[in-house]
């Protein structure tokens, strides 16, 4: 008989020599079978008997009790059998679904809580440039960070800034790019801006669609437009008149890419000076590449040439080819 060939389940988990697995399979036989759950209550109402010391002048025959215990439990396993059909491949088909669930649900955490990156731009005189996983482009200036998620999850995009950066962001009506900061958050859809942000404020200038500022730590927000700039201090955003002064072309002395997408560099210097240079063949588009450049189109188009060994070829209205 079973009983007689292994110890039961019951006993084995009462004792203490269970495997995970088994523990796992024994709760749920107890959820199954009520005969299940008053064995175990009454193996937790002998051992208490036996244990108490005020019951030593009982005399109890502890091998008859064990004996009804065992012949009780297995009563309580042909009934969990019964009623839930336990088998080996049923057990190893629970085993594999209880692996599942756990492998699922830690990709599922994984999915919706992404590495962080950190990116630091310590170079003195260079910008460094770099597209976020939306297709965002944002140039870092000197000593500035930059943190935000390796995939962006949920109904918003969001990073954090401390410095100053250029952001041209990919727009996405459905979900807007919010940028944290100490003193106020900045909320787009698809636009570009020069944002600084420094120990008392933040400054926002924008040059192309509109911005909304809100305050970090008191519910006040404002809209910022092309053409406008604003400062957030904490507690008050303030309009300025439009700063010319701001010429990002100008303020670039040197481009710097880290493993960036050569059709991303490509679409970042097109935006920056205005050049029309394309990129002949998807594998091309694909390559990465770490480069530094001067802060001159035609000096651009030199170096990925030599880069890649590619062919140049320009067109009559201005436009560049650059093919394999």
């Amino acid at each position: 008989m079973r009983k007689q060939k292994h110890l039961s389940r019951a006993a084995k988990y009462f004792i203490g020599e269970t495997t995970l697995i088994e523990v796992i399979l024994f709760r749920i036989s107890l959820l199954f079978s009520r005969e299940a759950r008053n064995n175990y209550k009454w193996l937790n109402e002998m051992k208490a008997f036996k244990t108490d010391k005020r019951k030593n002048d009982i005399k109890f025959d502890t091998d008859a009790a064990w004996n009804k215990f065992q012949q009780k439990i297995a009563k309580a396993e042909d009934e969990v059998d019964r009623q839930i059909g336990w088998t080996p491949y049923k057990l190893a088909g629970v085993a594999a679904s209880l692996l599942v669930i756990v492998v699922a649900s830690f990709l599922t955490w994984s999915y919706l809580n992404p590495e962080t990156v950190k990116l630091i731009n310590y170079a003195q005189d260079n910008t460094l440039i770099r597209t976020l996983p939306d297709g965002t482009q944002v140039f870092l200036s000197h000593n500035a960070l930059l943190e935000y998620p390796k995939r962006f999850v949920g109904r918003s995009r969001v990073a954090r800034l401390k410095g100053e950066a250029y952001f041209d962001v990919s727009k996405n009506p459905n979900r807007p790019f919010i940028i944290q900061t100490e003193k106020a958050n900045i909320e787009v859809v698809g636009t570009a801006f020069n944002l600084k942000t420094t120990k008392n404020n933040v400054q926002v200038n924008v040059t192309e669609g509109k911005v909304r500022v809100t305050l970090a730590n008191i519910t006040k927000s404002a809209l910022v437009s092309a053409g406008e700039s604003a400062i957030a201090n904490g507690t008050e955003i303030i309009k300025l008149k439009p700063d010319k002064s701001l010429n990002v072309n100008k303020r670039m002395k040197i481009l710097m890419f880290q493993d960036e997408y050569l059709e991303d560099i490509i679409r970042v210097i097109n935006k920056t000076y205005g050049t029309k240079i394309y990129l002949i063949g998807d594998d091309l588009k694909a390559m990465k590449i770490s480069v530094t450049f001067d802060n001159e189109p035609s000096n651009i188009v030199n170096v990925l040439s030599a880069s890649f060994n590619l062919k140049v070829t320009a067109n009559p209205d201005g436009s560049i080819m650059l093919s394999n």
